[in-house]
C-alpha cells in the first residue's frame, strides 16, 4: 500500500515519471521540476521508504534513481491506464 500512497500525491507522480528518462541530483531535479528544494526532498524520502528511489550521496550530491526500474514502468502505465478509464467513465 506504501507504493500506492507514494505514488497518490501528483508531485510524487510527476518526479517519477521524470526519473524514468533521467538520473539526476536534486539540485537539477529541483530546477528541472520548478519546485522549491526542500519540498521536493519531502516527497523523495517518502518515495524512498515506499522503496520506489534510492538516495545516494555522490561527490556532495544527492542522486536519485529509480530502485525498480521495470516494476515502476508497469505501475505507471496501470495509473495510466485507470486514469484513462476513469476519465472515459466520466464522459458517458
Amino acid at each position: 500500500m506504501k507504493v500506492f500512497k507514494a505514488l497518490s500525491s501528483e508531485t510524487r507522480y510527476e518526479i517519477v515519471k521524470y526519473l524514468l528518462d533521467h538520473k539526476d541530483c536534486i539540485k537539477h531535479l529541483s530546477e528541472e521540476l520548478g519546485k522549491d528544494f526542500l519540498v521536493l526532498y519531502r516527497h523523495l524520502k517518502i518515495l524512498e521508504d515506499a522503496g520506489i528511489v534510492e538516495l545516494k550521496k555522490r561527490f556532495g550530491k544527492t542522486i536519485i534513481c529509480l530502485r525498480n526500474r521495470k516494476l515502476v514502468e508497469k505501475l505507471m502505465e496501470i495509473s495510466d491506464q485507470i486514469e484513462k478509464n476513469l476519465n472515459l467513465n466520466a464522459k458517458e
